[in-house]
């Protein structure tokens, strides 16, 4: 007789179409955010571009992009394009790339295989049979071997790659904190003129237009996702006062907070 229990319900690992991930507005892709958990993107159709770190790149079919959890990253879809997001677990069965990674799967075999290692993952995820959260995590773990065995050659960053992976790092553990982009520049022991012609170099945005970006993300995601009242959303931004977030919102996304949260 088995005596080992199943795990609890799963509550990380995730599966969504690209539509899916776009529900409630394509802000929640296009526009700089992060996600709590490892996220992998398979790209199965169409083609669009990508800002990862602070980084800007294109992707086409058969792409399989994983991110750590809490990088920075926003993805631009373009007509036509298909694939899923699946949110894996942070779990001792598994060992996950630690930075970014982008593979172009080019051999149909390799493909196949993802494919295959996702739809498993997907049937266990809505199925009702014993032990399925666990099978669900060894599947999960497999599709971390794939990307282990498929990794591409590492390709060494350039100084201002580095510096504004460092810049889109700082920003998702301090976003709460209110910083200006002078400040970030201080700590990160550049001057705001070097940071700013490193990011447009690296993503075609100014340090101050990469920060508002993901600043506006994350309070649209508050407003719509949360029932936080707007002063609340505005202190947990760093924000002043609730009327400067209100104007700085207004002025990035053409609408009031409270008029976004009511057609949302």
């Amino acid at each position: 007789m088995l005596m080992q229990t199943d795990y609890s319900p799963i509550d990380t690992i995730e599966m969504k179409t690209l539509a899916q991930m776009q529900r409630g507005g394509s802000w929640r892709m296009d526009t700089l955010h992060s996600c709590t958990d490892p996220i992998l993107y398979w790209i199965t159709r169409g083609q669009g571009r990508m800002i990862i770190a602070g980084k800007m790149r294109g992707f086409g079919p058969s792409n399989a992009v994983f991110l750590p959890a809490k990088t920075m990253h926003s993805i631009e879809l373009g007509a036509q394009c298909y694939g899923l997001a699946v949110t894996l677990p942070s779990d001792p069965l598994m060992t996950l790339p630690a930075t970014p990674q982008q593979i172009r799967v080019a051999n149909v075999p390799g493909q196949s295989e993802l494919t295959g290692l996702l739809d498993n993952l997907q049937r266990e995820l809505v199925s009702d049979r014993p032990a399925h959260s666990r099978a669900a995590r060894f599947h999960a773990g497999l599709i971390s071997v794939w990307l282990e065995r498929n990794l591409p050659e590492a390709i060494k960053p350039d100084a201002a790659e580095r510096l504004v992976a460092r810049y889109c790092a700082l920003i998702e553990r301090r976003i709460g904190d209110g910083l200006n982009v002078e400040a970030y520049a201080a700590a990160l022991e550049v001057t705001p003129t070097h940071l700013t012609r490193s990011t447009q170099t690296c993503c075609g945005m100014s340090a101050l237009e990469l920060l508002t970006e993901r600043v506006t993300h994350a309070a649209r995601r508050r407003l719509t996702d949360t029932s936080m009242t707007i002063k609340a959303v505005s202190e947990s931004l760093g924000f002043n006062s609730a009327a400067y977030f209100t104007r700085s919102f207004q002025t990035q996304t053409g609408v009031t907070p409270s008029a976004f949260r009511s057609a949302a």
